[in-house]
């Protein structure tokens, strides 16, 4: 099997060792030439996704991607690996990523489009306000598998100023 190249297989053909044999009528077919497959999406969060598809020996790749509701697409990037992360995507968004591979000089066309959406940010449920003071308030809510929150205070001034604080706790 050669690098880059599409499996063939010989029959009725015996080469010792060492053997050099002259094969006619042979053609040999880049990969190159087809677009990378099985590109699927996993890992999916509010702001990421792995992106992986079918290795081809000793190709490089290209990826493309974009919201779908854009009409551009991002710069494409270069990679040796077969999978990738895609991170500071915006949750409940649907995004489109396309693949193509680099053979021996020799580049393929872009991949079909693989759709995928971003996971929702979802508020925790039961959120309560208690012990309101004028200096001061419970705010508690149900854990979510999430070990980190944020949340925002506003105070009701003019112009409005909001504070944001970051805690593992939920009051």
């Amino acid at each position: 099997e050669a690098d880059c190249y599409q499996p063939f297989t010989l029959t009725n053909q015996t080469i010792a060792d060492y053997e050099t044999k002259i094969l006619v009528d042979v053609l040999l077919v880049p990969m190159a030439g087809n677009a990378p497959s099985d590109i699927q999406a996993t890992n999916i969060t509010t702001t990421s996704a792995t992106i992986s598809w079918n290795e081809i020996t000793n190709a490089s790749y290209d990826y493309q991607y974009k919201e779908t509701s854009s009409s551009t697409w991002l710069p494409f990037v270069s990679t040796s690996n077969n999978s990738i992360d895609l991170t500071g995507l915006t949750h409940s968004t649907e995004y489109e990523v396309q693949v193509r591979n680099t053979c021996n000089s020799n580049t393929s066309s872009w991949s079909n489009s693989l759709i995928f959406t971003t996971t929702p940010c979802n508020p925790p449920p039961n959120l309560t306000v208690s012990n309101v003071t004028p200096t001061s308030a419970t705010i508690s809510w149900d854990n979510l598998s999430s070990t980190t929150y944020e949340y925002r205070i506003q105070e009701l001034l003019t112009p409005p100023c909001w504070t944001i604080v970051s805690t593992s706790n939920t009051t």
